[in-house]
């Protein structure tokens, strides 16, 4: 039996509060991928969801954990509790047919906070005339998330279906 990792329980955590959202129909996750580079001891778990299966915006939330967070926790040369922990960011994607509208960004520094890192992303295929623009809006914590925050991990779920309300609604108007 192994011993499990900051990463490990953090991510059964979320994973479970997530999963929680979806089984009373409030969410639905529609991919989840679990990834682990064993070339560069690194852990991953990116989960995407949406309000319904009809929305067009979506929430990709990345989790991960390098080799130095699993040294900092592990070997005994390394240990240092400020580096055991994980990544956390999210990615909010709109298939809309528009360009970027700056509310898109104000109604999630409303909800995540001015002090988040937000990098925004338009995507266009110009060889598609029908297609559109694909916009992306990533939330970057700027810091690691720590066993001792577990219970704010389901707080982190809510939050996150609040910004996917808040956006279909803009989108809407």
């Amino acid at each position: 039996m192994f011993d499990p990792t900051a990463f490990d329980n953090i991510k059964v955590v979320f994973e479970g509060a997530v999963y929680d959202l979806d089984l009373a129909g409030q969410l639905c996750v529609i991919d989840r991928n679990d990834i682990l580079n064993v070339a560069k001891l690194s852990r991953q778990l990116e989960m995407t969801v949406k309000k319904n299966r009809d929305s067009k915006i979506s929430c990709t939330v990345v989790l991960c954990a390098d080799i130095s967070n699993l040294a900092a926790e592990l070997h005994p040369k390394f240990q240092s509790p400020k580096d055991a922990g994980c990544h956390f960011k999210m990615v909010f994607s709109s298939l809309e047919q528009r360009s970027f509208d700056i509310r898109i960004l104000e109604v999630l520094q409303s909800i995540w906070g001015k002090d988040r890192e937000y990098h925004c992303k338009i995507i266009s295929d110009p060889l598609q005339s029908q297609s559109g623009n694909k916009i992306e809006i990533e939330v970057n914590f700027k810091r690691l998330i720590y066993e001792e925050q577990m219970e704010d991990l389901t707080e982190l779920a809510d939050f996150i279906l609040q910004s996917l309300d808040k956006l279909e609604l803009d989108v809407k108007h």
